[in-house]
């Protein structure tokens, strides 16, 4: 009977000790570590951490790059349309390169292309002979019919006998301006002639009368100096 007395006894002293040791072992030391601000400024920025935040909608402008690129996909993905799409483009380069060559040669183009006059008549450079031409009659005609584009060109013409003439030029069917303007070692009066008369016929540019006076002075004005 007394056995039993102080096993109840201990029960309670039991139960309080292992709840003592219980809260002991759950309220041990926690080391907090330290985060550097440097750090913590870079994950407040991060988009991968803004959960938090609305993102905000993509401009016109990223919305048209975004379906642009998704076309581009979508479009090379098929083999057919990749290999037109370079058929293509090597034959726009081909051209553009071709122009380019054509227009930077300066070449007279006699014989290639045919130009018409305001009233419609055939102007063929092809058949153009400088020892052969009346230059005071086709200069007449061109001045008044109003076709000022043409009577530059019989002048520059004229201009070219007249160096042929005085041997400082040796003139040839077909032979390039650009040729010329070495003969005359890059003299700057003739260049300069030489680059307004090809920016008015081949450039197919308008020219008035004020432009035209302008230009026909610088004529007879070379003409006159290099007599001297």
């Amino acid at each position: 009977m007394r056995l039993l007395l102080i096993i109840l006894l201990l029960l309670p002293l039991q139960k309080t000790y292992a709840q003592a040791k219980s809260v002991s072992d759950t309220t041990s030391v926690i080391h907090v570590r330290a985060v550097a601000a440097s750090k913590m400024a870079g994950w407040k920025n991060s988009k991968a951490f803004r959960y938090d935040r609305n993102e905000s909608k993509l401009s016109w402008w990223s919305r048209l790059k975004m379906r642009f690129w998704q076309w581009l996909h979508s479009f090379f993905s098929n083999e057919n349309n990749e290999r037109g799409f370079w058929i293509g483009l090597l034959s726009i380069c081909a051209i553009v390169i071709a122009f380019a060559v054509y227009k930077l040669s300066g070449m007279n183009r006699s014989g290639m292309f045919e130009r018409r006059d305001m009233e419609g008549k055939a102007y063929t450079e092809g058949e153009e002979n400088i020892h052969e031409i009346d230059f005071a009659d086709e200069i007449k005609k061109a001045e008044q019919s109003g076709n000022l584009r043409l009577a530059v060109r019989f002048r520059y013409l004229q201009l070219l006998k007249f160096l042929s003439d005085k041997e400082l030029i040796r003139w040839q069917p077909n032979k390039t301006n650009h040729a010329y303007i070495a003969e005359m070692q890059a003299a700057a009066w003739f260049a300069d002639i030489t680059h307004s008369f090809e920016y008015i016929w081949y450039g197919e540019h308008g020219i008035d009368t004020e432009a035209y006076e302008n230009i026909k002075s610088k004529f007879e004005q070379q003409q006159k100096a290099s007599t001297n």
